[in-house]
């Protein structure tokens, strides 16, 4: 039976190896279903010795002291007699011990049969993400672990959240230890660690089921899913983001994948590059994301090999200003400048301003024009076929569709959408430095107003989350954090923080 894929959700197939998702397994356990005497324990030890495993045994799981049976090799297998919660003798890998025993039971160097007769099956297997400290950063490890435990005690009141300090630094739990999801963040070494403990039942049934069988493409599949998944759901709406940007890198491509608009009413914009631009220079990259977003509603077109596999497109040039502005009748004018646009297209003027090297490859288009047939204008282009499965980043109501944009409209729009266009969650904005200190009063009081209606039409949209921080305390924010809906054009005298929200759906 063919399973039936919602396009509207994340599965786990979407997913690559735990070496290409940059996790590694952090623990594993295995259970017994019978306890074991203490020649069949010395047995199972001289095997784990062969492979090169010291071996330990403790009476009780929550024992710290225990016994050695052999320990003149690097990794250690520990033989839990009794705990409290299941009955039957416990085997332990833990740290780079576990990660050694799935290399071996992944190189198919490890003997199944020497647990089955036993009856083992997996109990809990940890995962991890390590974050790195960077020379760039500007947040601490300490100060984003404050934060952190403010920001989950905020989104998640119910659950039972510890933090402390121990000697290895401060430390993060979620959840009850019991408990099936278990989440840690603490430091190890220069790193940040992200881990999290896998013990529901029935997801250890088929993580046991893929190792028994060596599917380790789906086992490693859907422990990255399982990982990704609850790291999103406790960090989705962080305002701390410079040490979770790895995990907003790979779950944003997602957003466009899953379709989280009718295509006609959506941009795909790319990173932006930052600089200045003419007001001519912004209106063709807006009609180059317009013309890339008309193209992939497009059924008809040709294949064609040159350096690579491209696409060809011929369709009137009315048909795009009708898509790109349905509220505007089309006149010369309109029609002169979009013609002029096709034809500048194959000189590459507007990539220059896409920041992202490989997506400005990608857009690169070898040929355009635009002729006159029969008194009609036609449009030809080509495009280079990888771009439609390229995963573009920012999806984007396509505000510019709008009948009759003013040119303050258009300017705070723009700006808006190119401060979007970075990497990081994190989207600063100063509007004292985005218009001249010569405009009046009321024009000012006018942009101030464009800019709260659109971040609000964004909150609306799930795309930002529902506060603005700003960053300096002053007598007219006293608040760092504000609602969006309590806004108003006096606080925006002061630079603001806006934060994105990544729109991913996992399959429950």
């Amino acid at each position: 039976m063919v399973k039936e894929i919602n396009k509207n959700k994340i599965y786990a197939e979407y997913f690559g190896s735990l070496e290409t998702e940059s996790l590694k397994i952090d623990y594993l356990r295995f259970n017994l279903k019978s306890y074991l005497h203490d020649s069949e324990i010395q047995n199972l030890a001289v095997y784990f010795r062969r492979l090169g495993f010291s071996s330990y045994k403790k009476e009780r799981d929550k024992n710290k002291e225990r016994t050695a049976i052999f320990n003149d090799k690097y990794s250690e297998v520990t033989f839990i007699l009794y705990t409290t919660y299941h009955d039957g003798t416990h085997l332990e890998f833990a740290g780079k011990s576990a990660n050694q025993l799935y290399f071996y039971i992944k190189s198919n160097k490890f003997n199944w049969n020497q647990l089955e007769k036993y009856g083992a099956f997996l109990r809990r297997i940890d995962t991890c993400y390590d974050r790195p400290q960077k020379s760039t950063d500007k947040v601490t490890n300490e100060t984003f672990l404050e934060a952190t435990i403010r920001h989950l005690k905020t989104n998640f009141p119910n659950n039972n959240l510890e933090y402390k300090r121990n000697r290895s630094g401060e430390l993060i739990k979620v959840g009850h230890i019991t408990n099936d999801k278990y989440y840690r963040v603490y430091l190890k070494g220069q790193c940040l660690r992200f881990e999290f403990e896998h013990k529901h039942r029935k997801t250890l049934n088929l993580y046991g089921n893929f190792l028994k069988t060596k599917q380790f493409r789906q086992l490693e599949q859907r422990i990255s899913y399982e990982f990704l998944k609850q790291t999103q759901h406790l960090f989705r709406y962080s305002q701390e983001t410079e040490k979770v940007e790895w995990l907003a890198q790979r779950l944003r491509p997602f957003q466009t994948i899953i379709g989280l608009a009718p295509a006609a009413t959506t941009i795909n914009i790319h990173y932006m590059d930052q600089c200045p631009m003419k007001k001519l220079q912004k209106q063709d990259l807006i009609r180059l994301f317009q013309l890339l977003a008309y193209l992939k509603s497009l059924d008809s077109y040709k294949i064609a090999n040159l350096r690579s596999k491209f696409r060809q497109y011929q369709f009137p040039v009315r048909e795009f200003l009708y898509f790109a502005n349905p509220t505007t009748e089309v006149n010369q004018y309109q029609l002169g400048k979009t013609i002029d646009f096709f034809n500048s297209l194959e000189h590459n003027l507007v990539f220059k301003f896409l920041a992202d090297k490989d997506y400005r490859m990608l857009v690169t288009i070898p040929e355009a024009s635009a002729t006159k047939v029969q008194n009609q204008w036609i449009a030809e282009v080509w495009v280079a076929n990888e771009i439609f499965n390229y995963f573009e980043p920012f999806l984007f109501t396509d505000y510019f569709k709008q009948n009759k944009m003013t040119v303050d409209e258009f300017s705070v729009l723009f700006h808006i959408i190119q401060r979007f266009s970075v990497n990081n969650l994190r989207k600063d904005f100063d509007i004292l430095r985005f218009y001249p200190s010569k405009l009046n009063g009321t024009r000012k009081k006018k942009i101030k107003d464009l800019f709260l209606r659109y971040i609000k039409k964004l909150q609306q949209e799930g795309k930002i989350q529902e506060q603005v921080l700003f960053p300096l305390q002053s007598e007219s924010n006293p608040n760092r954090l504000i609602n969006i809906s309590d806004l108003n054009a006096q606080h925006l005298v002061e630079p603001f923080v806006i934060f994105e929200v990544l729109q991913v759906s996992f399959v429950e």
